[in-house]
């Protein structure tokens, strides 16, 4: 189920903004939302929200508990949605699970 709607969220902010997150990926920061690339949806807000994205049952899919709950986008390019709150998440770029 969440692997579904971590892509559905990919898609979402393709569409929204194209660029999003491929600026990320090439740039020097670390986190998304940041100071150069603010929540498009509402710049006041430094996390993005399953209400922004128009998604509902947030629960089901943040946070990310098993490498194997993301699409592959997110292990090829090596970037992690965090969760930061009530149904809210930003981006990490590197990798939060450790193999013990």
């Amino acid at each position: 189920m969440a692997q579904r709607d971590w892509k559905e969220v990919l898609e979402i902010i393709a569409k929204a903004k194209r660029e999003y997150l491929s600026d990320f990926l090439t740039s020097d920061e670390l986190f998304l939302p940041n100071s150069s690339q603010p929540n498009f949806f509402n710049a006041a807000n430094g996390n993005l929200s399953a209400s922004q994205l128009g998604k509902s049952r947030p629960g089901s899919w943040i946070p990310v508990y098993h490498p194997k709950e993301l699409s592959p986008f997110f292990h090829d390019n090596n970037i992690m949605p965090i969760r930061s709150g009530q149904a809210e998440f930003f981006f990490y770029k590197g990798s939060v699970f450790i193999n013990l």
